[in-house]
C-alpha cells in the first residue's frame, strides 16, 4: 500500500509539473445544486470570483471556459467581462475579501449568451497558465439592467472552504478597482465554486485572434472593419450577422487588416466576426464586435409628425428593440384605440407573440421603441399622445424620453413615467427650442422588474401607444 502512494505522487508530480502538448478539456465540479456563482442576473451589475487549485488543473494556455447553466429561461449579459490570474491564496475570508483588480489579468470582453446545459466562452486573450499558483476567475457583469427574477442561475458544488465571492449591486455597474462594501446585496464569500470546464492548449500549437478589432466609419449602410494582425499571420476570415440571428453569413478570407461591410441596413444592431486563418486546419476561435448602423434618410421624419399605428408601414421607421425579453413591443390590434378606422392598430407590451396586450409580471424586461425625428426652427414644440397602462407604481411602467442628438437617456430628457392608468387618457408635453435645429430621438420605455404587478398576468393590460403627434 505504501508503494502504490509512492507511486500516485509521482504521478501528479509528473501531471501537474509539466505544460501540456495537446488541447485538453478539465472539468473542476458536477454538483446538482444551484447557486449565484459566477454572476448575479437579478441585479443590474455584479462581480464574482473563483478559484481553482493548482492540484487541479495543468499547467498550459487556457483558451476557453465553460459554466454549467441551470434554467430553461436564456439571458444574455452584456457586457460580460473575465479576468484570470494566478494567486497563492486557496480560500476568501470576510465579504469583502478579494484578489485585488490590479493583480487580474483581463481574458475576455464581449456579450455571453447562456442557454440551458454547458455554455462555452472562448477567450478573446488566452491565459498563459504556469501551474506555480492557484487559478483565480473573475466575472464582472456590467450589463445595467435586471436580467432574471430567479436567484439561483448556474450549477454548483460545494467546497470545504470559502472559495468563492460574489457582490451585487442595485445602483449602477461596478468598477473591480473599488467594489465596496456599501449597499450591495449579496456581498459574501461562499463555500462553492460553479461548475466549470477549462480548456488548454499548447502556445505552439495555438492560432491566435486578431487584436484590436474595431468598427468604424459606420453610415446606414456600410462600416469599416480593422484589426491587428498576429505576428506571422496575414489570412483572416470576416463573417457578419444580424445580432439577433443564428446563423452567421462568410464574407470573405482577407489579406490584410481592413474589410469594409456593404449593404446593410439603415438604423440596425450588427455583429461581426474576425478570425485569423492559420492554415488550411486552424483557424482561431474570432474575436465579435457589435455595431449599429446610423439612421438612414428614409426612417427620419420632420414635424409635423402624427402617427396612428393603423398601417402596417406604421411601424417600419421605428426601431424596435426588444432584446431577449420576454415581455416585448409590437403593432397590432391586440387593443384598438382608433375611431377613425375600424379594428385599427396601437403600440403595445405583450409577452405572448403579441396576441394579447398583457405583461409577464414575474419576467424581468427593459424594452425600447424609438423614432428619430429632425425639429425645425421654433420656440417650442409640443408632444401628445394616448396612453393605457397598469402596471405597478414606479416598478412596472412606460418612460417616454425626447432626447437630443446622441445624449443618453436621463432624467433631464424624461417627459414622464405612467402607470396606474386603465383607460385612454391623452398626456400632452411643452419642450423649449433647445430642441430646435437638431435630430431628436422620441424614445418609449418599457420596464417591468420580474417582482409581481398589480394583478394577475393573464388580464393586466398595459402600455398603448396611439396617435403620437409632434408639432
Amino acid at each position: 500500500m505504501g508503494k502504490f502512494r509512492k507511486n500516485w505522487i509521482i504521478l501528479l508530480f509528473l501531471l501537474f509539473g509539466m505544460r501540456l502538448n495537446a488541447q485538453t478539456e478539465v472539468q473542476i465540479g458536477n454538483g446538482t445544486q444551484t447557486g449565484y456563482v459566477p454572476l448575479v442576473a437579478m441585479y443590474i451589475a455584479s462581480y464574482g470570483q473563483s478559484i481553482y487549485l493548482n492540484t487541479e488543473l495543468p499547467a498550459g494556455l487556457i483558451t476557453s471556459i465553460s459554466y454549467q447553466y441551470a434554467l430553461s429561461e436564456n439571458i444574455t449579459v452584456s457586457p460580460t467581462t473575465i479576468y484570470m490570474a494566478e494567486v497563492s491564496r486557496s480560500s476568501y475570508g470576510g465579504n469583502t475579501d478579494r484578489v485585488p483588480a490590479d493583480s487580474l489579468t483581463q481574458v475576455f470582453s464581449g456579450s455571453v449568451t447562456f442557454t440551458q446545459g454547458w455554455v462555452t466562452i472562448n477567450l478573446t486573450t488566452p491565459f498563459d497558465y504556469t501551474g506555480d499558483g492557484n487559478l483565480v476567475v473573475a466575472y464582472l457583469n456590467n450589463s445595467a439592467e435586471s436580467l432574471s427574477s430567479e436567484e439561483s442561475y448556474f450549477y454548483v458544488t460545494p467546497t470545504t472552504e470559502n472559495m468563492s465571492n460574489i457582490a451585487g449591486s442595485w445602483e449602477g455597474t461596478l468598477d473591480i478597482s473599488n467594489i465596496g462594501s456599501g449597499w450591495m446585496t449579496p456581498n459574501e464569500s461562499l463555500a462553492v465554486r460553479p461548475n466549470t470546464k477549462f480548456v488548454f492548449s499548447s502556445a505552439e500549437d495555438f492560432c491566435n485572434d486578431p487584436q484590436n478589432v474595431t468598427v468604424t466609419e459606420i453610415t446606414d449602410n456600410s462600416a469599416l472593419v480593422s484589426w491587428t494582425a498576429p505576428e506571422g499571420q496575414t489570412t483572416f476570415g470576416v463573417s457578419y450577422k444580424l445580432a439577433n440571428a443564428n446563423e452567421w453569413t462568410f464574407l470573405s478570407n482577407v489579406i490584410g487588416t481592413s474589410y469594409t461591410l456593404e449593404g446593410l441596413q439603415g438604423l440596425t444592431d450588427y455583429q461581426v466576426k474576425v478570425y485569423t486563418v492559420c492554415d488550411e486546419e486552424s483557424t482561431s476561435f474570432g474575436v465579435v464586435k457589435s455595431f449599429q448602423t446610423s439612421v438612414s434618410a428614409s426612417q427620419i421624419s420632420s414635424l409635423p409628425y402624427s402617427e396612428s399605428f393603423d398601417e402596417a408601414t406604421s411601424i417600419s421607421s421605428w426601431l424596435i428593440d426588444n432584446g431577449n425579453a420576454t415581455n416585448k413591443w409590437y403593432w397590432g390590434v391586440a387593443e384598438n384605440n382608433t375611431t377613425e378606422v375600424p379594428n385599427g392598430g396601437s403600440l403595445y407590451i405583450s409577452s405572448n407573440g403579441g396576441t394579447t396586450a398583457s405583461y409577464d409580471n414575474e419576467a424581468v424586461s427593459n424594452v425600447f421603441a424609438t423614432k428619430y425625428l429632425t425639429f425645425s426652427d421654433a420656440l417650442n414644440f409640443k408632444v401628445s399622445f394616448d396612453v393605457k397602462c397598469l402596471g405597478e407604481g414606479n416598478f412596472d411602467n412606460l418612460e417616454v424620453y425626447l432626447v437630443k442628438g446622441g445624449e443618453n437617456l436621463n432624467n433631464d430628457n424624461l417627459l414622464g413615467y405612467f402607470s396606474g392608468i386603465n383607460s385612454w387618457e391623452r398626456k400632452e408635453f411643452v419642450v423649449d427650442n433647445s430642441y430646435a435645429n437638431q435630430s431628436v430621438r422620441l424614445v418609449l420605455k418599457w420596464k417591468n422588474d420580474g417582482n409581481g404587478g398589480v394583478s394577475p398576468v393573464q388580464w393586466l393590460i398595459i402600455f398603448l401607444l396611439r396617435r403620437c403627434l409632434v408639432v
